[in-house]
Order: C-alpha cells, then sequence, then structure tokens
C-alpha cells in the first residue's frame, strides 16, 4: 500500500508539473494562439483559442496588392514581427500575423514561388530589426499603360 502511494503521489506530481510547463508554454508562444492556412484562392489568419472569437481574416490570392512586416521594439518578452497581407478592395482587408504562427513558415516558402519579386533582402532586414518599423517585402507591380495613344483633354465647356 505503501508503494502505491508513492508511485500515485510520484504520478501526481509529474502530471501537476506537466501542466505547469504547458501553462507557461502557452504564456510564452503567444504566437501560438494564430493559425495561419491559405489555399490556392486565399490566405486565412484565425485565433481559434480566443474568447470571445475573432472572425477569421481572408486575403485572396487574386487581389493582394501588398506584403509588410511591421516590427516592435517590444521583443523579445512581447510579439516583435507581424506579416501582414494588404488586399485591394473593396473593401480593403489585411490578414496580420506574428512571424512564428503555426502555418506561417509553410506559407512565406509558398511566398517564394507564388510572388515574383519578393525583396529577400527586406525580409532578413526586418527579423534583424529591433526597431518599430515598416518593411515592404512585395508590392503588386502597376499595370503597365499604353503611352501610344496620347489622352485628350477636353476641357469643360460654360454656357
Amino acid at each position: 500500500m505503501q508503494l502505491f502511494l508513492t508511485v500515485a503521489a510520484f504520478l501526481a506530481a509529474i502530471a501537476g508539473a506537466g501542466f505547469v510547463c504547458w501553462r507557461l508554454r502557452r504564456l510564452l508562444m503567444p504566437e501560438s494562439y494564430y493559425r495561419v492556412e491559405f489555399d490556392d484562392a486565399t490566405i486565412t489568419v484565425t485565433r481559434p483559442r480566443r474568447s470571445p472569437p475573432i472572425p477569421p481574416q481572408v486575403v485572396e490570392w487574386e487581389k493582394l496588392d501588398k506584403v509588410t512586416i511591421r516590427t516592435t521594439d517590444g521583443g523579445p518578452w512581447e510579439l516583435d514581427l507581424f506579416w501582414v497581407f494588404h488586399q485591394a478592395g473593396p473593401p480593403d482587408t489585411e490578414a496580420v500575423f506574428p512571424g512564428g504562427a503555426p502555418g506561417a513558415q509553410a506559407l512565406i516558402k509558398e511566398l517564394e514561388t507564388r510572388l515574383p519579386g519578393l525583396r529577400s533582402s527586406r525580409i532578413a532586414q526586418a527579423m534583424g530589426s529591433s526597431q518599430n518599423a515598416l518593411f515592404v517585402v512585395w508590392q503588386r507591380p502597376e499595370p503597365e499603360t499604353d503611352h501610344s495613344t496620347p489622352e485628350i483633354y477636353s476641357p469643360p465647356t460654360t454656357h
């Protein structure tokens, strides 16, 4: 009986320590409260453990206008690097998530194939930043206009 109580106490202590470590990990890894997913049509950011729930942030690849990284001076004790995906409207939309969010690494790899002109040097610069800053790492090129035909200007008529 004494051995049984000793083993039971030992197992309870391990379970309690495991629970404390799990809770500390959640506090020390707040980016784990975000979830980043993407498919052929959209990028979706959710916060599944948020109470009350927040609607997902969804950006369509076709309407993606710009990708930025926002850094803060709050690290290492606070989240200090955020990816921001801007969708041209209407309506203008953003999907924002911290760099270490689950699914972020897979999306970043996808950016390399989907977004020609992605500025890797700006990403590296942002990763090393400890300042409040905004880094544009990709922006949709402006559509080329045909300059062969001059635009005709008609002054307004007055009566």
